[in-house]
């Protein structure tokens, strides 16, 4: 069994098949402070646009806070970002099933900054 991680936010991302770009870039875009604490305070929860029909009813946003609870509350030393990866494939089915590996962390990155943008 693996401690704890003396730090938070030193929470490493088990990899579920090929999300190792996937999992590069949410660890990058999880230590920018200022997002990192947005999504802590839970502030997201309160300015989703949930009701924009080309939108993504605020389901990344909330998988991705979700992600970064738990990244940062510092009780396990990995977590599986199964449910982000889960959401991420359903909105865009092209990933669905690891089809298109080389570009899955320039679509992470592309939904997570729209789904922040709504």
């Amino acid at each position: 069994m693996f401690a704890v991680p003396a730090e938070k936010g030193a929470t490493g991302l088990n990899n579920l098949g090929n999300t190792c770009f996937m999992n590069a870039a949410l660890q990058c875009v999880s230590n920018t402070r200022a997002l990192t604490q947005y999504f802590t305070g839970n502030m997201h929860l309160y300015e989703m646009n949930r009701n924009n029909p080309l939108g993504m009813k605020g389901h990344i946003a909330k998988r991705y806070g979700d992600l970064i609870q738990d990244i940062w509350s510092g009780t396990a030393k990995t977590i599986a970002p199964l449910k982000l990866r889960v959401r991420h494939s359903r909105c865009c089915f092209a990933l669905f099933g690891y089809v298109i590996v080389c570009v899955v962390h320039k679509n992470v990155m592309y939904i997570l900054i729209t789904a922040f943008e709504q």
